[in-house]
């Protein structure tokens, strides 16, 4: 991720990352073909943008005693699109012909999703069967996030609301440099 993480920031691409803790147990899958789905959809995506922002995600869609099941997405938001109509890799190039191809051998699903003033979502999902607890040792406990407030600039503010109040943390947005200001001297 390196790699379009410079890609991104030389054509002035914000990149932004949102992980699910849902799952606290140990899984079972391939790191590195993982990667490469993502690595592939986010290179393609990058190289047909001039600017904008991408919002990169996983997300618990369904989980047994046993397997959990992942969508990963990678969003451009609406005013990121170019004139080039889309950012989405077609799937003839090798690299996302590869990126299906692994999704299908892990018995997983590629699509992607538009929503009118938020964006296009390009998303797969993955399925991991869960260890058994003593499989591997237990990170360290963290900290909880309940009551820990944020404050949210731009228009961001959709993305973060679902993961801050699953987390107990109440969430504030501001549309602009001016308020953002305000309500930080307000609170300190």
């Amino acid at each position: 991720m390196n790699r379009c993480s410079a890609q991104a920031t030389a054509k002035g691409i914000e990149l932004t990352c949102l992980l699910s803790y849902e799952v606290s147990a140990p899984m079972r899958g391939d790191p590195s073909h993982l990667r490469r789905i993502l690595t592939s959809m986010l290179e393609k995506t990058i190289a047909r943008m001039e600017q904008g922002e991408i919002i990169i995600r996983n997300m618990l869609i369904n989980q047994t005693p046993r397997q959990a099941t992942f969508r990963f997405s990678v969003t451009v938001l609406s005013h990121a699109l170019t004139h080039k109509g889309t950012a989405w890799p077609q799937s003839s190039e090798p690299d996302l012909g590869i990126a299906k191809h692994l999704v299908t051998l892990s018995n997983g699903d590629m699509g992607q999703e538009t929503q009118p003033e938020i964006g296009t979502t390009y998303w797969f999902s993955l399925s991991f069967d869960k260890l058994p607890p003593k499989a591997l040792s237990a990170p360290p406990p963290r900290s909880t996030l309940n009551g820990v407030r944020a404050l949210i600039f731009g228009d961001l503010h959709t993305l973060f609301t679902d993961s801050f109040q699953k987390w107990g943390m109440p969430g504030h947005h501001s549309k602009d440099a001016d308020e953002t200001m305000r309500m930080l001297l307000a609170t300190a």
